[in-house]
């Protein structure tokens, strides 16, 4: 069987480790800066309209369309991580579970799919130069994040 490619908004097929990473931390820092733009109404919306100069009533539907687009692509993605180590998508309930999802994320990241096709497909498309450069620049970003260097 050959490689398939990769659909991000399907949950069917395989997705290789470095390339879940890639769409997982970018998809997660989006979430995040979303987040942090929708903090101000935790202390008043006024602030908000002030300091990005759009209307709330423009602003809350758009960034709650986007993250709900990020949470709903982060589950996607790996449920598609799961099928690639050969395990099914309920497998991602766990992660309902405090401290397991933490362990179950590490697994993910850290795991080998099956090489050749199993039960959820072809294997994977191999990585080309963009994805390991952005896999790369992932993880000094995190070492950064987390104080490291």
């Amino acid at each position: 069987m050959s490689a398939e490619p990769t659909h991000i908004f399907s949950p069917k097929g395989r997705i290789g480790r470095l390339k879940y990473a890639n769409y997982f931390f970018l998809h997660l820092g989006a979430l995040i800066i979303l987040l942090n733009l929708m903090m101000p109404w935790a202390y008043g919306i006024e602030r908000l309209e002030a300091k990005l100069g759009i209307s709330s009533i423009i602003l809350t539907p758009i960034l709650l369309v986007f993250s709900l687009y990020c949470v709903i692509v982060l589950i996607i993605l790996s449920i598609r991580r799961l099928h690639d180590i050969n395990l099914g998508g309920w497998w991602l309930l766990f992660c309902l579970i405090p401290k397991v999802h933490i362990a179950l994320g590490l697994l993910l990241i850290s795991i080998p799919g099956t090489p050749d096709a199993n039960y959820f497909g072809a294997p994977p498309t191999i990585n080309h130069g963009v994805v390991k450069i952005w896999g790369g620049l992932s993880i000094l970003i995190l070492l950064w994040i987390f104080g490291v260097i």
